[in-house]
């Protein structure tokens, strides 16, 4: 090769790499207004898991922890969309799968595709009812393309028999309120703002809900678009999330009130989103 084909090609590949490097920092720096989309005829699955890991140390000293996995199949179809642009969907919960480890009261499980109901606990009956009711359950929910849900229906109705007289079901069903689906509903979808985010932008979705027989929780989710990410072979949005937490208990069982206020140290994620799709 002849030193000016050389040269000549050095030149060609810096000159290509410098395109794409510019490409690739045009495509962060460009500003994107996501938002949720859907159609006539959808009826999307989805698979959501949810871990959590708590601690507590009492004023006794005696020290608690209290572990769960739970992986949900969800269906959510489309049925209409409202004279605002907001979108009235329907969910139905196709299977429900939990592994939980109580401390003291001992380890329970819960798979409704095998039909598994754990009996080796005293939480059991009352984890059994409550996942039972919720395993198939249609209910109605109301979002907007920002992707906040402005209303959930249905739940408060469909946890009536399997809460009357029983607090402590209703402390594992967030006191059975529609406002508690609501707000368990709200974890599964990213709240965006109404002005357009570039890579390095956050943004905050605020909360606060009284949950019957329970108390009232109060805190705020922050977002930060991190850049774009391809996830079997689609280019996503990814985001991370913080979560500030406070709750203000008001238990009563029987006889005993709990009351005080209770708090997050640290929770977290990553989130990722489809803007073409929605």
């Amino acid at each position: 090769m002849s030193i000016k084909r050389f040269v000549g090609l050095v030149f060609s590949v810096l000159v290509l790499a410098n395109v794409c490097l510019t490409q690739e920092a045009e495509a962060q720096d460009t500003a994107v207004a996501p938002r949720y989309k859907f159609n006539e005829g959808d009826e999307l699955i989805y698979q959501t898991v949810v871990k959590f890991h708590q601690k507590q140390n009492l004023s006794t000293g005696m020290k608690l922890e209290n572990k769960s996995d739970q992986t949900d199949i969800t269906i959510r179809r489309f049925k209409e969309t409202d004279k605002d642009g907001n979108f009235q969907l329907q969910t139905e919960n196709k299977s429900i799968v939990v592994k939980s480890s109580f401390g003291p009261a001992g380890d329970y499980s819960y798979n409704s595709r095998t039909g598994e109901k754990d009996s080796g606990t005293a939480l059991s009956p009352t984890l059994n009812d409550l996942y039972s009711t919720m395993t198939g359950a249609v209910l109605g929910v109301k979002i907007n393309p920002q992707g906040k849900i402005l209303k959930a229906t249905g739940y408060k109705e469909l946890m009536a028999d399997v809460l009357k007289d029983n607090p402590l079901a209703a402390q594992f069903a967030g006191g059975g309120s529609d406002d508690a689906y609501k707000m368990g509903l709200s974890e599964q979808f990213v709240t965006f703002g109404d002005k357009p985010v570039k890579v390095g932008d956050t943004w905050e979705r605020k909360f606060e809900f009284d949950l019957p027989q329970l108390g009232k929780a109060v805190g705020k989710t922050t977002y930060t678009y991190e850049g774009n990410e391809t996830v079997k072979g689609r280019k996503l949005m990814k985001m991370t999330l913080s979560k500030e937490l406070s709750f203000d208990a008001d238990i009563k069982i029987g006889e005993a009130t709990v009351s005080g206020n209770f708090s997050s140290e640290k929770s977290s994620g990553t989130d990722y989103f489809d803007v073409e799709k929605g």
